[in-house]
């Protein structure tokens, strides 16, 4: 599991602490969202829809320093731009754990911050 790195959250917002705590708001409420979406995707076996969210969720998870997580989702996203119509791949699957795992361990540790 990715430790927090909150250092591009603490740039973007110059240390305004309301601004900081609005954004780990929103992403606390995008996470069940970007779960039920790459579900969805995932279930339907939808290859446009599942490069839609990854690229969305991407954008989140960057900002909380979540690299790996961020690294995995690029991946996917990269591979289904250059062949829009393969086949959805068995290997994209895998991202949903990982996401899961991910995003609950920076949940718990947004929360043990004080978040």
């Amino acid at each position: 599991m990715s430790e927090l790195d909150l250092g591009y959250l603490n740039s973007l917002t110059d240390g305004d602490t309301e601004l900081t705590q609005e954004l780990v708001e929103i992403f606390k409420a995008q996470i069940p969202e970007y779960v039920q979406n790459l579900e969805d995707a995932i279930k339907s076996q939808n290859t446009e829809m599942l490069g839609r969210i990854v690229h969305k969720a991407k954008s989140s998870v960057l900002i909380f320093g979540l690299q790996d997580l961020a690294d995995k989702l690029n991946d996917i996203e990269v591979d289904i731009s250059q062949n829009p119509n393969a086949p959805f791949k068995e290997a994209y699957k895998q991202i949903l754990p990982f996401f899961k795992t991910e995003t609950k361990s920076a949940l718990k540790q947004l929360q043990e911050l004080g978040y």
